[in-house]
């Protein structure tokens, strides 16, 4: 785009006007990329967002507005992150400065507004004097600051945007040539999220609200104005009381676009939900015998078989006792079919417990106690009442949680410890995915098989706790979901030898808030997630769909969300994240693992004390 010194003054003054008119409007955020437009659309701009007169101006509804600047302050400083010399002055086409800001990659643009208000700092690409690529929009004034993140093309806004408002809002959704369009939500600083649609930059139509104290509201706005009388306020149930971090504002900068928030999916696919069964414990995983039946394992520590029809077998006698933790944690996790089943009915399953000899601290449930994990390895008794030939193929310290079969025969498990420390040392099993053959020996191919000072069985480390994990049978892509700490839950893809960072880099924090070694998320050598969640979700279970019962989902990923209580879709596209869509959202259940069943339909797992067996199937 070529700007001469006329349309630059132009719109300078126009920019200063609206922003004047507006007031604490959102206007703000287009004008800002305006000034990389002709005068006259940048005319138009302004009057479409001016009143005709005073007495008919509609007031813009709170969930769009942003702080507004007090008139008369001064000038706010220079952001101490840019350099005085790398300040280009709104100056004619042709300058030295402009050609300087044209030609280098990275453009910095400084705008102190008349009157003092607003600082305007943007961060990105130029391409011949155009914006494009990945771009940051700060606004900085007195008593306010808000940071947009999203991609520019041709000077304007398009695509997924993040806006990070000053008064603690996170909205997203897409832009098309720098207008809001389609589906946007909204977190406030409360926890309270709301869904809808956006025309131009305007609410509009039906939007709900999740409150955070448990209610729903359904709110109609007719561009940007709220119609109070359409108003209506219902209790829960379907409607998810907020995570303990949901209110978080702690956004990282993704290392790459796609990496975090993606653009909402929708296929439009039409499915109903079946309850198999109930009356199981915290269940935790299942695997399908060869005739449909079920082998479940519940957190409390037992097996049963679960027939088609939903019917619960008694426990299955000899799983071993496990000594609990205070705060109930521990017992049979993961549970996995030999792939001979059918011919030698052999089974693997894993367990936690607690490190005997411990001294346990009465009325303190969250003190820093060590567990104990196990990978077990039993057959099926004939009459399906009893495990026979119990061993434990492998044991250590720390966590053990999921099993998945690599393409070789050899078993992949993954494991967790209680702080950060072990998850970079190669000496202990903590907090890594492990391959060990199925009789617990070490596959003579491991990264560091016959190193000193490195457990053998180690795969890939810098894991902090993967509770799901699964290889997808198409492609030979090993999947891995893992809780992060405080936000920064995410999606690995994992491969032999590799670092996978924690707690060298993250994109969460401690719990207490603070950063985790000085926010670093990126360095040389340490693996990036594929994608990554801020606030959490608290990833379990992970499924590739590969069914002809839903063939509009098949290569798609589908995890179970524990905190945010629903079924996540991310929608693939050459191993990187093209969407994601929630799905049972409003039914508020924690979903523990999530299995493809042998006709196709998706079976879940609820974490609860009268847990169920769900099944996703095709119906209205």
């Amino acid at each position: 785009m070529s700007l001469n010194r006329i349309s630059l003054s132009i719109m300078i003054e126009l920019f200063t006007y609206c922003l004047r008119r507006v007031g604490d409007t959102e206007m703000r955020v287009i004008t800002a990329w305006e000034l990389l437009l002709t005068s006259s659309v940048a005319a138009l701009a302004c009057l479409a967002y001016s009143p005709a007169a005073p007495a008919q101006q509609q007031t813009r509804s709170p969930e769009q507005t942003r702080s507004a600047a007090a008139p008369g302050h001064q000038t706010p400083a220079l952001p101490a992150s840019i350099a005085a010399a790398d300040i280009c002055d709104v100056k004619p086409e042709g300058s030295a400065c402009w050609k300087e800001l044209a030609n280098r990659p990275g453009c910095f643009f400084w705008n102190p507004v008349s009157g003092g208000n607003e600082t305007v700092t943007w961060t990105g690409e130029c391409k011949a004097g155009i914006a494009q690529g990945r771009d940051t929009l700060t606004f900085a004034w007195d008593g306010g600051r808000a940071v947009d993140e999203g991609t520019i093309r041709k000077g304007k806004q398009q695509g997924r945007w993040v806006l990070h408002v000053s008064n603690g809002n996170e909205e997203v959704g897409a832009y098309t040539d720098g207008k809001r369009t389609g589906r946007w939500s909204i977190r406030w600083p409360d926890g309270s999220v709301g869904e809808g649609a956006m025309v131009g930059d305007d609410l509009d139509g039906e939007w709900v609200v999740r409150l955070a104290d448990g209610k729903a509201e359904t709110r109609h706005y007719v561009k940007g104005v709220r119609v109070a009388e359409s108003k209506s306020t219902v209790a829960a149930p379907g409607v998810c009381k907020p995570s303990e971090y949901a209110a978080d504002t702690y956004f990282p900068k993704p290392a790459f676009a796609g990496q975090t928030r993606a653009p909402v999916a929708s296929s439009h696919v039409s499915y109903k939900v079946e309850t198999v069964a109930r009356g199981l414990v915290h269940p935790w995983s299942l695997a399908f015998l060869p005739d449909g039946r079920m082998l479940v394992t519940e957190k409390a520590g037992r097996l049963r078989v679960v027939s088609r029809s939903g019917v619960l077998s008694p426990p299955l006698q000899g799983v071993p006792t496990l000594a609990k933790f205070p705060d109930g944690d521990g017992g049979v996790h993961d549970v996995l079919l030999d792939p001979q089943f059918a011919a030698n009915r052999i089974f693997y399953f894993t367990t936690y417990e607690i490190v005997p000899g411990q001294v346990i601290e009465p009325n303190k449930p969250d003190q820093p106690l060590k567990g104990f994990g196990r990978v077990m390895r039993a057959r099926l008794s004939n009459d399906e009442r009893s495990l026979e030939g119990l061993q434990a193929i492998y044991e250590g310290i720390g966590g053990t949680r999921r099993l998945a079969w690599a393409p070789d025969g050899t078993l992949l498990v993954s494991t967790f410890a209680i702080d950060a420390a072990p998850a970079q040392k190669l000496d202990t099993n903590e907090s890594k995915i492990l391959r060990i053959r199925t009789d617990g020996s070490i596959a003579k191919d491991n990264p560091w098989v016959g190193k000193a000072g490195v457990r053998p069985e180690i795969y890939a480390l810098g894991i902090r706790d993967a509770e799901g994990l699964t290889f997808d049978p198409a492609t030979g892509v090993l999947w891995e979901t893992e809780h992060g700490p405080r936000g920064g839950d995410e999606l690995n893809v994992i491969r032999p030898g590799k670092n996978y960072g924690y707690p060298i880099i993250s994109y969460g924090r401690e719990y207490s808030g603070e950063s985790i070694n000085n926010g670093l998320t990126a360095k040389q050598g340490l693996e990036q997630p594929v994608y990554f969640w801020t606030p959490d979700i608290a990833p379990s279970g992970l499924l590739v769909y590969r069914g002809a019962l839903f063939p509009e989902w098949k290569g798609d990923l589908f995890i179970g969300a524990l905190a945010t209580q629903r079924l996540v879709r991310l929608q693939m596209r050459n191993a990187h994240v093209a969407a994601e869509e929630s799905l049972l959202a409003e039914r508020c259940q924690r979903i523990r693992d999530v299995r493809q069943g042998p006709e196709g339909a998706i079976y879940l797992l609820t974490d609860e004390d009268d847990g169920q067996i769900l099944r996703l199937v095709r119906g209205p």
